[in-house]
């Protein structure tokens, strides 16, 4: 008998190639299954080096041992027309046609069915990928297009003898800041990060990396009586080189004129060509500006006696000048404040600011702060997108790097649901205001509602660094690790966030998850207890995660009818299993976010003056 006849009596060829298409069809099964459960391609490369090696074991056996009606025995010589031969042939053919028909089946389906599903996700992914890589890639390009001009204003030193004076030298700084903001050629960092350094010891070098600047105006301010000496030098921040410097001794009606003198100044070291009118400061009733420059201080305190303090010598200097555009701006931002912290009602306090605001665009139409809190009103509590779409637009084109600006045209973006295209407003502020805990939290706001998980998570982590006490950070990158179906890595962040009520909802869906039953129901009823009232939305949430879709619903509608959705997001990740559902188009009306009528609303936003548009 010859070696290959040997082969077939013994079933080895029959055995090696049940087991090699057996092998094929579990490579394929792992290769389709694996990745949709988080294992890498490696699993594959796995599978099948462990199928490879298999196979000798398989035909040693098979040569060695022989399967008879009595057990598996050793082979001794048995006859191959034996009927236990024989009918282990048979078995064996019937197995290699099973498997044949399973992997004829599984070819169909892929190639049918599994293949297209999974380029069509590819696809999908790279036009995403490509979509982000185009949306970074114009956000560089609208910073480099500044190349060197770029400046940060430092807080002057307040050189006075009464340390009370240092609103003062703050307000002169920020007086400055503004003027160069107004040049569309220079990329001026904001007031928000360039006074983060106040009173920290850095030097300029790390400043600029810091800050990404090329420039850095930094001075003093000495005031004593109706005399007032400026002091100011131009640093080459990356080399600390020291490009001009002047002292100014004036009497302090002279301010303004230093003001324009300095930033004539920038303009000629750097060497700018102004494409537009040159900015010249606002010359006002010398008593006013001092009065508007101590109530500013005031306000940004926070404090609710100084805000009040604030208000009342806002009016003093609105007395003296009446026309006071900044003055007028500024008094309603005080009083959305005062709304913000209790002091007065939301509808009295709201109507003030909106008079004040009004009285700002009155006497300057094209007044860009005043613009900017206009369509915030006209936004949320009008909710006329299309009106406020046009004051933005119309605050950008008279001021494109105003950081109040920018902030509201990515909130509209958002609530347009061009939210792709608010992240990329959004990144272009950051360049401007690097250090700025309300842009980063918006724009990680964003990319988590856009499931751009490991950026939003990213962003977040960002914030956290730059605030971490900063309410509701943990809580958003416990949901992004909830949605990406990391429930106890989310837990952990759940635990970690100091606002209780999204806290609770956090880790009652998360304990559900784990099923942590007796955890889940202790959480959920303590947020239904204390929470009802003021964290409807969170309460939904919670429901969805279980699945009871009506339940979700119920507090839906409660959130409208306590007013707690004006800030409800229609892309959030955690509604998205009622999208088909109607009653979501009809929650989506109530709040003034459906989808059809905001695709009809026109706004166009320019980030530099007379270059790119999104």
């Amino acid at each position: 008998m010859s070696f290959f006849e040997e082969l077939k009596r013994r079933n080895v060829l029959r055995v090696a190639t049940a087991y090699s298409l057996m092998a094929w069809l579990l490579i394929q099964v792992v290769a389709t299954i694996f990745p949709a459960f988080g294992f890498s391609d490696s699993s594959v490369r796995y599978a099948t080096i462990i199928a490879v090696i298999g196979l000798v074991p398989a035909v040693i056996l098979a040569w060695v041992f022989e399967l008879t009606p009595e057990g598996l025995k050793k082979d001794d010589g048995v006859r191959s027309a034996s009927k236990a031969v024989g009918k282990k042939s048979k078995t064996l053919d019937q197995v290699i046609i099973v498997v044949l028909a399973l992997a004829v089946t599984y070819f169909g389906v892929d190639k049918f069915v599994i293949t297209p599903a999974r380029e069509a996700a590819l696809t999908e992914k790279m036009a995403n990928q490509i979509d982000q890589a185009r949306e970074a890639g114009r956000s560089e390009a609208f910073i480099e297009s500044y190349d060197d001009h770029s400046i940060a204003v430092l807080p002057f030193v307040n050189m006075s003898s009464d340390p009370e004076q240092e609103y003062f030298s703050d307000g002169i700084s920020e007086e400055l800041l503004n003027l160069l903001a107004q040049i569309s050629e220079l990329r001026v960092i904001s007031r928000s990060s360039a006074f983060a350094f106040k009173d920290k010891d850095i030097n300029i070098v790390d400043l600029s990396e810091k800050l990404n600047v090329a420039h850095v105006l930094e001075g003093s301010v000495r005031k004593s009586g109706d005399m007032i000496r400026v002091t100011a030098q131009l640093i080459e921040a990356r080399t600390d080189t020291h490009l001009w410097s002047e002292t100014y001794d004036r009497k302090f009606e002279n301010v303004f004129a230093i003001q324009d003198e300095i930033a004539e100044a920038v303009v000629r070291q750097l060497q700018l060509t102004i494409l537009g009118k040159r900015p010249k400061a606002s010359h006002i009733d010398p008593t006013a500006y001092e009065l508007f420059l101590k109530a500013r201080h005031l306000t940004r305190s926070g404090n609710a006696e100084k805000l009040q303090q604030a208000a009342a010598i806002f009016r003093q200097a609105l007395d003296r000048e009446p026309d006071f555009v900044e003055a007028w701006d500024w008094l309603g931002v005080n009083y959305g404040r005062q709304v913000g912290i209790g002091i007065i009602p939301p509808e009295e306090g709201i109507t003030l600011e909106r008079l004040a605001i009004q009285r700002a665009l009155q006497i300057n139409p094209n007044y860009a702060p005043a613009l900017a809190s206009q369509a915030w009103l006209t936004m949320i509590y009008d909710k006329d997108f299309q009106a406020a779409a046009t004051q933005v637009e119309r605050a950008l084109n008279e001021a494109p790097s105003n950081i109040s600006s920018l902030g509201m045209a990515a909130l509209l973006l958002h609530k347009l649901g061009r939210t792709s295209e608010a992240v990329l407003v959004n990144q272009y502020a950051i360049k401007i205001d690097p250090l700025s805990i309300s842009i980063r939290h918006n724009t990680s706001m964003m990319l988590y509602y856009l499931q751009r998980w490991d950026e939003a998570i990213a962003s977040f982590k960002v914030l956290l660094r730059l605030n971490p006490e900063q309410p509701g950070t943990h809580f958003f990158i416990g949901l992004a690790q909830f949605y990406r179906g990391q429930p106890r890595l989310a837990l952990a962040e759940f635990e970690q966030e100091s606002r209780d009520a999204v806290a609770l909802a956090g880790k009652a869906m998360a304990y559900h998850a784990l099923g942590d039953t007796s955890q889940h129901q202790q959480a959920l009823q303590q947020l239904i207890t204390d929470w009802a009232d003021t964290s409807p939305i969170s309460i939904a949430r919670v429901y969805m995660a279980k699945g009871m879709h009506d339940k979700a619903f119920e507090w839906l509608n409660k959130a409208i009818a306590l007013n707690k959705a004006n800030h409800f997001s229609p892309l959030d990740p955690g509604f998205i299993a009622v999208h088909d559902d109607p009653r979501w188009a009809e929650f989506l009306r109530d709040i003034n976010q459906n989808a059809q009528a905001l695709d009809n609303i026109k706004f166009n936003v320019s980030l530099i003056s007379n270059a790119n548009t999104i």
